[in-house]
């Protein structure tokens, strides 16, 4: 890969952990520690910029891939489940604060 590239990925890194703290609307980010196109030290760097506002979860696994979370011998037959699991729950969480006015 290209200077210019990382160059441009720390950029476009720097722009959204400069911006973290003003997110209004709830948000899950999940991540891999193995994950081979963000890489743990991104996602590192976005847990810590995220610790100043609360509508920002940042969630990293040991293992999962990129966009994946296989399960089992045979991930294909549970559908993927982890990460649909993770986002299901995520939304009822954030619906029942909506619905305890406390969101």
């Amino acid at each position: 890969m290209t200077h210019a590239y990382f160059v441009s990925s720390r950029r476009s890194l720097s722009f959204l952990t400069d911006r973290l703290d003003q997110l209004q609307t709830p948000l899950l980010l999940v991540s891999a520690q193995d994950d081979p196109v963000l890489g743990i030290d991104t996602m590192a760097t976005v847990a810590e910029a995220a610790t100043n506002n609360p509508m920002l979860i940042v969630s990293i696994t040991e293992c999962g891939g990129h966009v994946a979370w296989p399960e089992g011998w045979k991930p294909w037959t549970t559908q993927f489940a982890y990460m649909s699991d993770q986002a299901l729950e995520f939304a009822y969480a954030v619906q029942g604060l909506i619905n305890e006015k406390k969101l």
